[in-house]
């Protein structure tokens, strides 16, 4: 089970091309992929709970329940347990609505990916939240987390986003506080 520690930053729309700069100048053998990632979110009927994700990311499919560690800082430490699978969306819609789970939020995300062993760096759009620099490190062993939280703070610094208020709150929190 993977381990993936992680942070995110607001930033401005005008700002993107200086933080693709950046990122470019930080990962220089490393072109940007595209994303587009489509969400949803599911818990137990009468729950408002999230449970798990089923992500469409290009022709992948991908189920994922996070384990979350809960943080203060703005960081987030998520054990993960995913896996990918085959299938039509809508049947395995109806496979877990048949077992009494249904969607309590969905959310796309649309941007850019620098991805190389375990660090991913993104630049993403989450309507209507707004873009979002996002740094990822996955790590395997609980004793490697200090030393991923050391390379998440030298990648800030390096991407100048350092100085950028962290956003401690899920996406999927956000957009239901929104979308009540």
């Amino acid at each position: 089970m993977a381990i993936e520690i992680e942070c995110k930053v607001h930033i401005e729309q005008e700002r993107i091309p200086f933080y693709k700069e950046k990122i470019q100048e930080y990962l220089p053998n490393i072109p940007p992929v595209s994303v587009d990632k489509k969400d949803s979110y599911y818990s137990l009927v009468n729950s408002s709970a999230t449970l798990f994700r089923v992500r469409k990311d290009s022709n992948e499919r991908f189920i994922t329940r996070k384990l979350k560690e809960k943080r203060s800082d703005g960081i987030e430490i998520n054990q993960e347990i995913e896996f990918s699978f085959l299938g039509q969306d809508s049947v395995v819609h109806s496979f877990f609505e048949s077992l009494g789970y249904t969607v309590i939020i969905e959310k796309d995300k649309k941007g850019w990916s620098w991805k190389t062993d375990n660090l991913t760096i993104e630049i993403v759009e989450v309507p209507p939240l707004g873009w979002f620099i996002e740094i990822e490190i996955l790590i395997s062993h609980e004793e490697d987390k200090d030393e991923a939280l050391k390379r998440l703070e030298l990648v800030r610094k390096e991407l100048h986003i350092d100085s950028l208020e962290l956003v401690s709150t899920y996406y999927n929190e956000m957009l239901k506080k929104i979308r009540k």
